[in-house]
């Protein structure tokens, strides 16, 4: 009977949903983050300047591969039922000295809740979604407010992990064979 207990415990643990509140606040040029209502302090990194040579190319390269593969994990994780469950609530103030400009902005950005709403439903199982937009016509101001509500199960994590981690080494074995192929084909003429 106690290991009929222990086990069902364990199932309970492994499949109920745990909320997880979370808040980033970013006013004043500082960014502000809370866990439970707690804050979070962030301290800032000292880096010293180095100078890279880095080609363009190396760059290009890399976007492109993590670009397909955010895609694909993307693509299988949309059609994954047991998605994680979001509440979010924007909440974002902005203005600049100029009202033209304000103007033009708030135009532009009343098309952001669908696209954010639209990348984020891939992912998640959204519950409760606000976006609000305010523009500041006389001051010059930015305030963002992000509030979210995450409930997630191990069950879950565990589950995008391995899906991330088998793309990852799918994606490892065609880079290397691809380069297989470009080594010994390199210096061979395509006759």
């Amino acid at each position: 009977m106690f290991f009929l207990f222990i086990i069902l415990a364990i199932i309970l643990i492994f499949f109920l949903p745990i909320p997880l509140y979370f808040q980033v606040h970013y006013y004043n040029n500082n960014v502000h983050l809370f866990l439970y209502g707690r804050k979070i302090l962030l301290k800032k990194r000292v880096t010293k300047k180095a100078t890279h040579e880095i080609k363009s190319e190396d760059y290009i390269g890399k976007i492109n591969y993590y670009s397909t593969f955010f895609k694909n994990t993307f693509i299988r994780l949309k059609h994954y039922p047991l998605k994680p469950k979001l509440k979010l609530t924007y909440i974002f103030k902005f203005g600049f000295e100029d009202a033209e400009e304000t103007a033009i902005l708030f135009g532009l950005l009343n098309n952001l809740p669908s696209l954010i709403y639209s990348i984020l439903g891939k992912i998640f199982n959204i519950r409760d979604y606000h976006f609000s937009i305010t523009p500041d016509f006389q001051n010059k101001c930015v305030d963002l407010n992000i509030k979210s509500i995450l409930k997630i199960s191990i069950a879950n994590t565990i589950y995008i992990v391995i899906l991330i981690l088998f793309r990852l080494l799918k994606d490892t074995k065609i880079r290397i064979k691809l380069n297989i192929m470009r080594r010994n084909n390199y210096g061979k003429s395509p006759n």
